[in-house]
């Protein structure tokens, strides 16, 4: 006997399409469905995705896609989440660093303050900075600290 080394599929993205139809046909098979092809868009994700669980995890994305589709046709919206990145799904996010942390803070300090229902001592110490700092961050938001109060929300 003698080691054969077969390289990730990650190393190999020009074998995707030749394995996706080999594993719909297999797929049409078992699964009784009449799959015949796969949209550009559904083997883009594919071919951006590093594969981590290799050709068994290529194997059951197809499987699963086949049994979503209704209309013999692979699309985006059938795979798995895992495979539906910001570059793919072209979500990605605009604007400088500094822009997109900015967006992220606030989001992060509205759900905190939702969940503290308003309370900005208990959203600073659950955010682990302080009540100052927080207030700060709130004023360089505009946040509306009193639409809080209100709400209903979990309390962390």
């Amino acid at each position: 006997m003698f080691p054969i080394y077969v390289p990730p599929l990650r190393e190999r993205l020009s074998d995707i399409p030749l394995l996706a139809d080999h594993f719909i046909q297999k797929s049409n098979k078992k699964n009784d469905t009449d799959i015949r092809r796969i949209s550009s868009s559904a083997l883009d994700m594919m071919m951006i995705y590093s594969w981590p669980g290799n050709i068994r995890e290529l194997e059951n994305c197809i499987e699963r896609a086949a049994i979503l589709s209704d209309d013999q046709v692979i699309r985006s919206q059938h795979m798995p989440p895992t495979l539906q990145t910001a570059q793919s799904s072209g979500t990605l996010s605009r604007g400088t660093l500094e822009t997109v942390l900015d967006k992220v803070e606030k989001q992060l300090i509205i759900e905190t303050l939702t969940s503290h229902k308003g309370n900005v001592l208990k959203s600073a110490q659950y955010l682990g900075i302080s009540n100052r700092k927080l207030g700060l961050r709130i004023a360089n938001h505009n946040i509306d600290v009193a639409k809080y109060k209100t709400m209903k929300g979990g309390s962390a």
